[in-house]
């Protein structure tokens, strides 16, 4: 059926991520290479930048949508054409209340692009100054 598994460096991403592709396009990359289902050598991507966290391909399978942490409480979401590595800023996602408070975030995107989730992880914490112990 032409459908592809996209397999990813983990000592590039520090993330692992694989799904498979509606089609069988790629490019080229020392980070990803598409694998077909059926067997045989994969294909090189060439398209990932250090830092990209790649969640899924659109509906076509002609672009990979990635996420990129800027802190613990901003990320990006972007989407990548693998036949050109053209990226397009999606999504730019903050997390509400104190940026200082947030101790990561993970999100999802629709395969359309249009639409997200998010969820994040407050760290929240109280300092007492305690005098007078002995």
């Amino acid at each position: 059926d032409g459908k592809q598994l996209l397999e990813f460096n983990l000592a590039f991403f520090h993330t692992a991520t694989a799904d498979a592709a509606p089609n069988g396009q790629g490019a080229d990359n020392p980070g990803a290479r598409l694998v077909p289902l059926a067997g045989g050598d994969g294909v090189p991507l060439n398209i990932f930048k250090a830092g990209d966290n790649p969640m899924d391909f659109n509906a076509d399978g002609t672009a990979v949508f990635v996420t990129r942490r800027l802190d613990g409480s901003h990320m990006e979401q972007w989407q990548i054409d693998m036949a050109t590595g053209k990226r397009t800023l999606l999504h730019t996602i903050v997390a509400p209340g104190i940026p200082a408070i947030s101790r990561g975030m993970l999100s999802a995107i629709s395969r359309d692009g249009k639409s997200y989730s998010f969820q994040y992880h407050p760290a929240i914490s109280t300092i007492y100054e305690v005098q007078g112990l002995k």
